[in-house]
């Protein structure tokens, strides 16, 4: 989905807001798409909100436990490994 991809972009970019804008505009158009609620995950670990970052992790694996397998090796993911939450989620 474009709003997801541009979202990414975003993320590269330094531009949080605007990425955490795409991914709500691509889950209000499409609930059960996976990547968004991923992208969300990661956006926010990689800026320090660990709750909201395991919140839209959780959320993505609702939808599609394969995420599990994404997120073991995720960079953006790193600051979430220690957390007990996190261990329950990847269980």
């Amino acid at each position: 989905m474009e709003l997801n991809n541009l979202g990414v972009i975003c993320i590269n970019r330094k531009k949080n807001k605007e990425a955490a804008d795409m991914f709500r505009k691509a889950i209000g158009l499409k609930a059960d798409y996976v990547d968004p609620y991923y992208n969300m995950a990661c956006l926010y670990s990689l800026s320090g909100n660990i709750s909201k970052s395991l919140y839209y992790l959780k959320m993505a694996v609702s939808i599609n436990n394969s995420v599990k397998n994404w997120a073991k090796n995720d960079k953006d993911l790193e600051g979430l490994r220690m957390s007990e939450i996190y261990k329950k989620i990847m269980e």
